[in-house]
């Protein structure tokens, strides 16, 4: 193992890049790179002339970004020089794809409802997973915000329900 690594810490375990968990994935990371002292050598451009601090210091985080993906993202990041150049290769391939997915997710968050006779507490789960994916995403949706679409989804039956939570102030609805 890389002798910069404490002992105590040479059985971290690294968040791995898949295709579904940028947001997250970059967010531990760069928590990872920051305190290892070296989230630098991912925001700014190398100084010219390169030195060996700066050298040694890249290399620190290039192994880090490194251990950090999927043998599926590598092909992302292979023929990068710098840490700098394989994290802004990863966030062009997985912010674009993430932006797709969350209209795919907002899509299916009001698109979805429960039909005459389902079951409820399936329903409920099923839109707090797909929030939860949205969320993951670093697509907050506020609780009213959440609240209405809950309402918006349910059929008839619940219309006295509905009727009594929507005169409720907003201020007070939470979910």
């Amino acid at each position: 193992m890389v002798d910069w690594v404490p002992e105590a810490e040479k059985a971290l375990v690294f968040p791995q890049l898949t295709d579904e968990n940028y947001s997250l994935w970059s967010f531990r990371v760069e928590a990872l790179l920051t305190s290892r002292e070296v989230w630098t050598y991912v925001t700014d451009d190398p100084p010219d002339p390169v030195t060996n601090a700066w050298s040694k210091g890249d290399a620190k985080a290039r192994v880090i970004i490194n251990l950090a993906v999927s043998d599926q993202q590598v092909v992302y990041i292979r023929n990068k020089k710098t840490a700098k150049e394989m994290w802004d290769s990863l966030a062009a391939m997985h912010v674009r794809k993430e932006s797709a997915s969350a209209l795919t997710f907002f899509k299916q968050l009001y698109q979805t409802k429960l039909q005459p006779g389902g079951d409820l507490a399936a329903h409920l789960r099923r839109l707090e997973a797909i929030r939860g994916k949205l969320i993951r995403r670093d697509m907050e949706i506020p609780d009213i915000q959440y609240v209405f679409i809950i309402l918006c989804s349910l059929n008839e039956d619940f219309d006295g329900i509905a009727s009594q939570i929507s005169a409720v102030p907003p201020a007070q609805l939470t979910v």
